[in-house]
């Protein structure tokens, strides 16, 4: 049990890593990077991680045009959060967006009980609650004498997707199986990214990265491996303990979050921006608290 803890804390710390690097690369210049990144994200990650589980599956999957076209529907939610998550980063602190994450199993449950018909318990209802008060709160920043609501809206969407995501996902493994969902969900990446490869924005956008600022290539490939590692130390950990503890520990991702942006910052200023003004930092560590009391309560 130990070991699957370990497991779990380790993909929080890894998936902290990468909203970092996410953070560098959309700054990076001063034209944004949001349009090659996303390019890469689908065309680039579906040509790498397809031909790979494949490769897992000894190139042989079930094809079932019901459960691809679900599972469709899942990518092009997951390309559409991941959109505005780089919009979301691109004009506030990694650790808040990371925070903004926690409304996902809100969106979750919401599902399951309109779907599946599960209850929701007064616990959990505090929980919800409790989540969405800290996270408004840590929030909301005044620029020029207004409150900027745009990270939070830009994050709403992205919640709202992400649940559907995972949602769809979930619900296309269950009629097919692991394997055959994860091949089919990197096709329609790949296929995704194929179509945003059309538009002469994405395609210039994604060339011009390629043709110029060629470390990004790196830091996004970094970035996917880190992210795959983060999963297969999830599933290994779903094996040990339950869903509901890995989905807790998970939440630890906005402390890493916060704990690497404000050290970063201190140490290297050129590669990290988080606000570390006092009254700024203080308000975060109140409520992330708040958050992990609010995420704990969602699955006890």
């Amino acid at each position: 049990m130990i070991l699957a803890i370990l497991s779990t804390m380790s993909a929080s710390l890894l998936l902290a890593i990468t909203n970092h690097i996410d953070k560098f690369m959309i700054s990076d210049n001063e034209n944004s990077n949001i349009k090659a990144l996303l390019v890469f994200s689908t065309l680039i990650a579906g040509i790498i991680l397809f031909p790979l589980w494949l490769i897992v599956n000894k190139f042989t999957f079930n094809f079932d045009i019901t459960i691809f076209s679900i599972i469709f529907c899942s990518a092009f939610c997951f390309t559409f959060s991941g959109y505005f998550y780089f919009k979301a980063i691109e004009i506030t602190d990694a650790s808040i967006v990371v925070a903004l994450f926690q409304i996902v199993p809100i969106f979750s449950l919401i599902l399951t009980y309109i779907f599946f018909n599960e209850v929701l318990t007064f616990t959990q209802l505090g929980g919800i609650l409790i989540i969405i008060i800290s996270t408004i709160v840590m929030m909301l920043k005044k620029v020029n004498g207004l409150f900027n609501f745009k990270p939070f809206i830009f994050m709403l969407i992205v919640t709202i997707s992400s649940s559907l995501y995972y949602f769809l996902l979930e619900y296309a493994i269950n009629l097919s199986n692991y394997n055959s969902a994860l091949l089919m969900f990197q096709l329609s990446l790949f296929l995704i990214g194929l179509f945003l490869i059309f538009f002469k924005s994405y395609r210039n956008s994604f060339f011009d990265m390629l043709d110029r600022r060629k470390k990004l290539i790196g830091f996004n490939i970094l970035n996917e491996a880190f992210t795959l590692i983060a999963n297969m130390l999830n599933n290994f950990a779903n094996l040990f303990i339950p869903l509901a503890i890995v989905n807790a520990l998970n939440s630890f991702q906005v402390v890493f979050a916060f704990l690497i942006g404000c050290i970063g910052t201190i140490i290297f200023p050129k590669f990290f921006k988080e606000d570390i003004n006092k009254m700024v930092v203080l308000k975060k560590i109140i409520c992330i608290i708040f958050e992990l009391i609010g995420v704990f309560l969602l699955v006890i």
